[in-house]
């Protein structure tokens, strides 16, 4: 436990700019997450080719690989920083209400480390993520994961493969598509997509209960971001989650909220 967290406490003293001056850096990323998750982010440029992004997010339920882990709402921020492709990412799941952990606390906190390859056409990054469950009785484990995406003018497709080396030893693999529409000038941004999520025997054993290989998760969701100012972006955003599999569906039954789920959310993007 020390030794990883000595590791993340190292790399983001690396990360750290000495100087304070700032500048916007042009170009967006998008964070890879699943439906319902804190997604789109802006970036600042800072001296020594460091970024920066926060955000926080607030939405009726916390869906993740289809598991409706809350139906109730919930406050989602994140922060990242970026330095030589290198980035770390914080995020974290807080209930508003007391259904999950008996208080109104973090239920979640994900630690993210890893690397941007730099590709032309495919934009792809490679990392491990440690899964903390500060509040409740869920045990810590991490992942290993690889993303690619081809954006183009059509459409954009995304694969993300995540192998849990802990607690599941399986592998989660979702496969996306999605488009975004720019108005205004492109301050103004429409993204529906379609994804689903596949895992493996091992990996829906340990989360569902379901001894077999099979498709979990089916979503369809749409994200609309405006930006208020040069440094306030507004977003709203929706999305359906459903289960494929009967076995999956079983046991969702008796460990999560629901088997199907319709996800409401907001955020507030600050371009410090």
């Amino acid at each position: 436990m020390k030794s990883h967290r000595m590791f993340y406490a190292v790399l983001v003293a690396m990360l750290l700019p000495s100087p304070v001056r700032l500048a916007y850096a042009e170009k967006e990323i998008k964070p890879a997450d699943v439906p319902g998750a804190a997604t789109d982010a802006k970036y600042i440029e800072i001296p020594r080719n460091l970024e920066a992004a926060a955000e926080a997010g607030v939405y009726n339920a916390y869906v993740s690989r289809g598991q409706v882990n809350n139906d109730r709402p919930v406050v989602q921020p994140q922060i990242e920083i970026t330095k030589y492709g290198v980035y770390f990412n914080v995020w974290g799941n807080l209930d508003v209400t007391d259904q999950v952990t008996g208080r109104r606390d973090f239920e979640e906190v994900d630690l993210t480390a890893g690397y941007k390859l730099p590709l032309k056409n495919v934009e792809a990054r490679l990392g491990v993520i440690d899964y903390l469950y500060p509040n409740w009785s869920s045990p810590e484990t991490r992942e290993v994961f690889g993303i690619f995406e081809y954006p183009n003018l059509i459409l954009t497709p995304r694969v993300e493969c995540y192998y849990d080396f802990v607690q599941a030893r399986g592998i989660y693999i979702l496969a996306a598509l999605e488009h975004e529409f720019s108005f205004f000038s492109e301050k103004l941004r429409l993204t529906p997509g379609v994804s689903s999520g596949w895992g493996s025997c091992t990996y829906n054993d340990y989360f569902f209960h379901a001894s077999k290989g099979a498709l979990n998760d089916g979503n369809i969701y749409a994200e609309l971001e405006y930006d208020l100012t040069e440094v306030f972006t507004f977003g709203v955003s929706a999305a359906y989650m459903w289960l494929y599999d009967a076995d999956i569906r079983a046991g969702a039954h008796g460990k999560y909220f629901d088997t199907r789920q319709l996800i409401i959310g907001f955020k507030l993007v600050y371009k410090m």
